[in-house]
């Protein structure tokens, strides 16, 4: 065998290998990329929207927390000027 038919076959063998890898870790449709067991990336639009609307519920807590802080600091001020 040649060299030209050697590295075509080779070239072959390695494109299926990449390709059956390829399947195996990205599946159609999903558009889910495994890097680790645990965890996929990018995210699914489901799991994109979940944590969107965990880190909306965050910042509103946040933000009720933060006032009900005014307030009591503001009430304790006050009691402080009398």
């Amino acid at each position: 065998m040649d060299i030209d038919k050697r590295l075509t076959s080779l070239e072959t063998t390695i494109d299926k290998r990449v390709t059956e890898l390829e399947n195996k870790f990205t599946p159609i449709g999903d558009g889910v990329y495994s890097v680790d067991p645990n965890t996929t990336w990018p995210p699914s639009r489901g799991e994109y929207t979940m944590k969107q609307n965990m880190n909306a519920n965050k910042i509103t807590v946040l933000e009720d927390t933060i006032e009900r802080l005014e307030k009591e600091i503001e009430k304790l001020e006050n009691k402080l000027d009398k």
